[in-house]
């Protein structure tokens, strides 16, 4: 649409007197009109509780989504280019997400501190210098709204004032001067005055205006004894009538609902100043004046009719975003993962929300408030569990660097044959654990993989070595061997078992032999050391004890000294018990045998079972007590 408006009439005008006036006769009577009875009712505020309603429909700022540094930057960007003081809602709406993000970072430093073993009246919270900063700018923006207030109120106090002033200084003019023909400049001189005052408290508006006008009307009266002058006022009169009309005319093809009532709220503001004029153009212009504005008045309700029904729609379907907002927030979950599909549905819901518009400004905070209230109970809950994830993910990393210590220890051990088990032990260990927060995660599993890479490197590098190291252990274990063999036995009994001993720690320590050699090896040393007691008269016990310790060793040097010590330990309990059955059931079968001539004979075979049997559980006692010595130590580390 064209915005071709008669813009004359929002302007100041001096008074224009006609070319020429046409002179009536002296009886001719001159019939005026001070205004139309229905005036009053028509003009009035057409933009009232409409101020924002078009131009500023689509600039309402949406905050719901934004993170504090996000709307702290187009916070000061509003202040910057000054748009946030033209807006009070969009300032709310800032202020609201603020304190709502400050509530939730509140809430979940307390859980955190409460979660680390704090008590709730000893938690403190502070707010951080951004945030403190965005606090200071909330409260300059808040004092700049109040302190426009305040000079609005002031002004408008002023204005009242002044007002009054122009109104007495019209009074003293209408009745101390006699000549009404030599006041017309004053009079002009006060109409401007008033023009230019701004607006008085609403609540005296419209008796100051009655006043004014009375006293206007009142001038006009005694203007109509001077015929010329009244006339030519007149003239003038109506010719500011007629380019109003014209204007509020032309207002219809505004396209700009809000501009064209602005312009028609100056066009009525400038009609009410105008005085009296020609009663026989009267009718016909208020008819004009009338009908025009009621067009642009329809067209306003038309537009409003049609906003509103919108925005009722728009409520409806606000209701029932939150509604299913409600239903989320009324929800229990678990574990992060389960509030997952809860997350996905508040983003989508905040996405709908953010593109579904205004509603009517009579609901909009409550329903905003139920929407902000649903989400915090939502979020709250997210928050929770994030706690309590973090707290679970601390707990993780720390069980987590102890395995990586014990890996960073067993990076430097040369036990090529035991360490790598011990380590699979460590990675079984570490699956168990869990997750740990991601920036954590890499950081851990690298040092603890480079534990394991460290020790498996060193001894790749040992194993490359190895053949020819295990041919010389080989040739090492056969010397001792050859030593058992040409050891010369003394009369000292202990003598010889410490040379056993020396030559028993000097096998051990020498290290592994080709894989092929070593049964025979073992055997030879078995076979070795039997020869090496045969050769003495040592009691059979000890010399079993001895035996018994060779073959401990030896499953300490093999490959799971700890479950090759377990199976051991668990088959001597078995032995034990069966032979203890077998002895208690030996002792009850001679009772039955009484004391006939031949029962000593009869028991005689079974008492000598008893006997062995009872010396086997002497022996296997003995071997169990050396069992649970040598894998005390293996137990203790678990």
């Amino acid at each position: 649409m064209s915005e071709n408006v008669n813009n004359e009439a929002l302007e100041p005008r001096e008074p224009v007197l006609p070319a020429t006036v046409q002179k009536e006769s002296e009886e001719d009577s001159i019939e005026v009109s001070f205004g139309h009875e229905d005036e009053h009712a028509l003009i009035q505020s057409p933009v009232a509780g409409h101020e924002e309603e078009e131009e500023h429909a689509d600039e309402e700022f949406h905050a719901e989504k934004l993170d504090l540094r996000e709307l702290f930057e187009a916070f000061k960007r509003m202040i910057s280019d000054g748009s946030i003081l033209r807006s009070r809602k969009n300032f709310k709406n800032i202020r609201s997400r603020f304190q709502e993000l400050i509530h939730d970072r509140e809430h979940a430093a307390l859980e955190q501190f409460l979660a680390e073993g704090g008590e709730k009246d000893d938690f403190g919270f502070q707010l951080s210098r951004e945030e403190k900063e965005f606090k200071e700018k909330l409260r300059d923006t808040e004092e700049h709204f109040s302190d426009v207030k305040r000079r609005r109120e002031q002004e408008q106090t002023e204005n009242y004032l002044k007002k009054q002033d122009v109104i007495q200084e019209l009074k003293n003019l209408i009745s101390n001067e006699q000549n009404i023909g030599l006041v017309q400049d004053k009079f002009r001189e006060l109409q401007d005055r008033w023009n230019h005052i701004g607006p008085v408290p609403q609540s005296k508006a419209d008796d100051i205006w009655k006043t004014y006008r009375f006293h206007v009307d009142n001038y006009y009266q005694a203007l109509s004894i001077h015929r010329d002058l009244f006339k030519v006022e007149l003239q003038k009169n109506l010719a500011e009538k007629e380019r109003i009309v014209k204007g509020v005319e032309s207002l219809l093809k505004l396209e700009s609902i809000k501009k064209s009532l602005e312009f028609l709220q100056s066009y009525h503001k400038q009609w009410r100043e105008i005085g009296p004029i020609p009663k026989a153009k009267s009718e016909d212009l208020w008819q004009r004046f009338k009908q025009a504005t009621e067009a642009v008045y329809k067209r306003r309700d038309e537009f409003f009719d049609k906003l509103n029904e919108q925005r009722k729609q728009n409520l409806e379907s606000k209701t029932q975003l939150v509604h299913e907002l409600e239903e989320w927030a009324a929800k229990e979950f678990p574990s992060m993962k389960d509030f997952n599909e809860a997350q996905k549905a508040l983003d989508k819901i905040e996405q709908q929300w953010k593109a579904i518009g205004r509603v009517p400004e009579n609901v909009s905070d409550a329903i905003w408030e139920r929407f902000r209230e649903a989400r915090r109970r939502l979020v709250g809950k997210r928050q929770s569990l994030w706690s309590e994830l973090k707290n679970n993910w601390n707990a993780n990393l720390e069980k987590k660097m102890k395995l990586v210590e014990k890996a960073e220890e067993l990076a430097q051990s040369t036990d090529w044959k035991n360490t790598p088990a011990r380590f699979k032990s460590l990675q079984e260990d570490w699956k168990k654990i869990g997750a740990v927060q991601r920036e954590k995660s890499d950081e851990v599993w690298n040092r603890f993989r480079a534990a394991a890479d460290a020790f498996f490197h060193a001894r790749e590098e040992h194993q490359k070595n190895v053949p020819n190291q295990e041919l010389e252990n080989l040739e090492k274990k056969k010397a001792v061997l050859e030593q058992i063999k040409a050891y010369e036995h003394t009369e000292d009994l202990q003598e010889s078992f410490r040379a056993m001993e020396e030559f028993r720690s000097a096998y051990k320590a020498i290290g592994f032999v080709p894989f092929k050699e070593k049964q025979h090896i073992e055997k030879a040393f078995e076979d070795a050391s039997n020869e090496f007691f045969a050769k003495i008269n040592v009691d059979p016990a000890e010399k079993e004890k001895i035996i018994y310790k060779g073959m401990i060793d030896t499953m300490l040097a093999s490959a799971n000294p700890y479950d090759a010590l377990k199976n051991e330990r668990t088959q001597l309990r078995t032995r034990i018990e069966k032979l203890r059955q077998e002895v208690s059931q030996l002792e009850s079968n001679l009772t039955f045998f009484g004391n006939s001539k031949n029962a000593d004979a009869l028991k005689k075979p079974y008492e000598e079972k008893i006997e062995r049997n009872k010396q086997m559980l002497s022996d296997l006692d003995m071997r169990l007590i050396q069992v649970r010595v040598a894998i005390r130590p293996f137990e203790e580390k678990k």
